[in-house]
């Protein structure tokens, strides 16, 4: 017969701790505690109370922020995400208002009417965020110098997507006859 070990026995391997300053090997650089050096933070006095302002410090390199940049005007520019992506951002609406609205989808008993109700409300919430993102579009564009109209048309109907390429947009602006 086989021998047992010992109740208190302990595993043959030693697992020891990583010393405190090391930081293991698959977290990226994002994922650190900054250091008091990498952050500024301040607190500004305003009319109606106070207001908290931090900042990144020179850890932050422009190049890498450039990059970031360039990388989201690159994305929103793209025929996926202007045409396909919003496109389908706005058959979901609609169909949305479709089977919250028509009564034709509790009719047939694909949803219940409490779904129904449900949807009413979502909706609504939906079309919050919608005139949100359509104010803003023309907003900034407007302090851009630039035609708001179409923009701000184009965020109500697809909403924050619309919106996050306005703001990525690199439009020069008009020139002023």
């Amino acid at each position: 017969m086989g021998s047992t070990p010992p109740k208190n026995s302990r595993p043959s391997k030693l697992v020891t701790a990583p010393p405190k300053n090391s930081v293991p090997h698959n977290l990226s650089r994002q994922h650190t505690r900054p250091t008091d050096r990498q952050i500024a933070v301040g607190l500004h006095q305003r009319a109606g109370g106070r207001r908290l302002i931090v900042r990144a410090g020179p850890d932050e390199s422009a190049s890498e922020k450039n990059s970031w940049l360039e990388f989201a005007r690159g994305l929103t520019s793209t025929p996926l995400y202007r045409v396909y992506l919003q496109g389908g951002v706005v058959l979901g609406v609609l169909g949305l208002v479709d089977a919250a609205y028509s009564g034709d989808w509790s009719r047939i008993g694909a949803i219940s009417k409490a779904d129904e109700a449900f949807l009413q409300q979502i909706v609504w919430i939906v079309f919050g965020v919608h005139v949100a993102s359509s104010l803003g579009a023309a907003k900034l564009k407007s302090d851009r110098g630039q035609d708001w109209l179409i923009p701000a048309g184009k965020a109500l109907a697809v909403g924050f997507l619309a919106f996050i390429e306005v703001v990525f947009d690199d439009e020069p602006p008009r020139s002023s006859p």
